[in-house]
């Protein structure tokens, strides 16, 4: 056994190595704050549930749809995941900001500047950094427009629900 070696090679690294998980295990047990990865087990196991509501992201470049089926996964992932992404930014800043802190106050005795967990990126620069990538991957771009479908779950499938929303943060020209 790994610990038994390590206490007969060398005392002083047998008490760091046991200091070491106690220490993240008090940490991992009193703040419900993963401190380290070596110890997320559970990382990949729970259950995941699917929302209620999905929003299919639709995008005109040029006034026309852009077909996504003949293109690299690779690609249409990252155009579709970044587009969600920031739409949810801000939420998601409040959300680790409050958690965070809710954590370094009982550790630190102060909490962290809001600055540190919030995204500067303006709508104008996500506009001119997303076209720019459409570019790169062969998409010329004169205009762009971003449409949000809303769908909810129906006996495992998707049906349409509400109308389509126009993505405002995407700056149009």
């Amino acid at each position: 056994m790994f610990i038994t070696k390590l206490y007969r090679h060398s005392k002083i690294a047998f008490v760091s190595f046991v200091i070491f998980i106690f220490s993240f295990l008090f940490i991992n047990y009193k703040w419900g704050v993963v401190a380290s990865p070596l110890f997320q087990l559970g990382m990949y196991s729970a259950i995941m549930n699917k929302p209620d509501t999905q929003y299919v992201y639709t995008l005109n470049v040029n006034d026309e749809p852009l077909l996504l089926n003949n293109r690299p996964f690779v690609h249409n992932d990252m155009l579709l995941v970044m587009l969600s992404r920031f739409s949810n930014h801000q939420e998601h800043n409040e959300k680790v900001l409050q958690v965070f802190n809710g954590w370094t106050t009982k550790l630190l005795g102060k909490s962290l500047p809001a600055k540190a967990f919030t995204n500067s990126v303006t709508d104008t620069t996500f506009t001119t950094w997303y076209k720019n990538y459409l570019q790169s991957i062969e998409v010329p771009v004169q205009t762009l427009g971003v449409y949000a479908n809303k769908y909810v779950w129906a006996t495992d499938k998707l049906v349409p629900a509400g109308k389509t929303e126009i993505k405002s943060f995407i700056v149009r020209n």
